[in-house]
């Protein structure tokens, strides 16, 4: 006699696919490609109420991004790179036309997902086995056309790293103690809303080891921190 199957909760969102592709974009490039550690090789989502945000990291800096969703319920899921890329290069699949909400293509994301047993202890942000589902499609057109992908959510737990952002936004800037890798700065520009805006920037020592301090960058709609280095070549 088979094992009963566990039931799956659900948790979904929906947006225009254009500000979808935007928020991935601005993560993307911290997502990490170390699969020694599983769990930062995909981006962070973290649903709630309405309000999404998505983190990566590489262990050299952290991205984080926020945007508005139509969906429910609430939930936190690591993402795998994988589908990052395949929403990227399937995003002009109806073109990229953002005239209005009834004009353009939409990106929606269904989880199914195992829930976390109650009493989990430790710092990290623990996300679930399961499902996502990426389905972009055209909501104007008669055939209701869609191109649909599946892949697993990567199990395990994700870096609290939101603590980061919050220590280094509640630091006194101080003096530049260290070298910033240009290609890393380069990839913060990312998180504006457009080429127009303007980013602010803060040096934070958190710590007192004497190593290098973080580069805190912000904009409207999300930060970056970059680990500084002492101007040594790797």
């Amino acid at each position: 006699m088979s094992a009963p199957t566990k039931a799956l909760s659900k948790a979904n969102l929906s947006m225009p696919l254009a500000d979808l592709l935007d928020l991935v974009t601005a993560v993307a490039p911290a997502v990490s490609n170390d699969f020694i550690t599983p769990v930062i090789t995909g981006a962070l989502f973290t649903l709630d109420k309405g309000r999404i945000t998505l983190m990566g990291t590489d262990r050299y800096r952290v991205h984080r991004v926020r945007g508005d969703y139509k969906g429910s319920p609430s939930g936190t899921f690591i993402v795998p790179q994988a589908a990052l890329k395949w929403l990227t290069k399937n995003a002009a699949f109806f073109g990229r036309r953002r005239i209005s909400d009834l004009l353009q293509p939409w990106a929606r994301i269904d989880f199914r997902f195992e829930p976390i047993s109650a009493g989990l202890t430790g710092t990290m942000i623990h996300c679930p086995r399961g499902t996502v589902t990426i389905t972009i499609s055209e909501p104007v057109a008669t055939d209701a056309a869609s191109i649909t992908y599946t892949l697993p959510l990567i199990k395990g737990g994700f870096p609290p790293l939101h603590e980061l952002f919050d220590k280094a936004e509640s630091l006194e800037p101080v003096a530049a103690a260290g070298a910033i890798r240009m290609d890393l700065l380069a990839d913060t520009k990312r998180i504006a809303r457009d080429k127009w805006e303007a980013g602010k920037f803060k040096v934070v020592q958190p710590n007192t080891s004497g190593k290098p301090g973080q580069f805190l960058v912000q904009y409207e709609r999300g930060e970056a921190l970059l680990q500084m280095h002492d101007g040594s070549r790797p």
